[in-house]
């Protein structure tokens, strides 16, 4: 819960930032140390193993780093609900869900 609880949050400034007409690309090599410093430290460790693996340069870093945390913190709900010790579906919602809104097609009638 704690986990997604951060991405969301990490999720909801990087929008604010965004929607104030800040490209939180631009400013990626601050931003990604901030952000990954938040989040405990097995998930720092692999996100290092990651950018060394796929050799990822500063472009787009803060997109990259919000897709890899998505997966983590999905990876760590799915594992939860496995073991048995996450609420019901119905309670709650993964962050994936909670901010891919442009991905959900609204039908008006």
């Amino acid at each position: 819960m704690e986990l997604n609880d951060l991405y969301i949050e990490c999720n909801r400034k990087l929008q604010a930032l965004n929607a104030l007409g800040e490209n939180t690309e631009a400013y990626g090599r601050i931003l990604a140390p901030k952000i990954i410093r938040a989040f405990p430290t097995e998930i720092c460790c692999r996100w290092i193993i990651y950018v060394k693996r796929e050799k990822l340069a500063e472009e787009n870093i803060t997109t990259r780093l919000m897709q890899f945390l998505a997966e983590e913190v999905e990876g760590s709900v799915e594992a939860q609900k496995i073991r048995g010790t996450l609420f019901p579906d119905n309670i709650l919602k993964s962050s994936v869900e909670n901010f891919n809104l442009d991905s959900k097609v609204v039908k008006q009638k």
